[in-house]
């Protein structure tokens, strides 16, 4: 067997069982955005068209 997919299988076995502790002990892993920063913005986005009553849309690039 390549020691590649060796690898791969224990990586697979390790997750299989840190999964498994985590549904038995009832743990589990949260993730909160605690910062959104925008770094571009274009308004009007789409070339100005509008879309009924909600207007002209702005398109915003960030990270969270």
């Amino acid at each position: 067997m390549k020691t590649t997919v060796r690898r791969r299988r224990h990586l697979l076995h390790a997750a299989l069982a840190l999964a498994l502790v985590m549904v038995l002990t009832g743990r589990t892993a949260e993730a909160r955005i605690i910062k959104i920063e925008i770094t571009d913005k274009e308004s009007p986005a789409l070339g100005g068209k509008t879309f009924g009553d909600v207007g002209a849309y702005e398109k915003l690039r960030g990270k969270a």
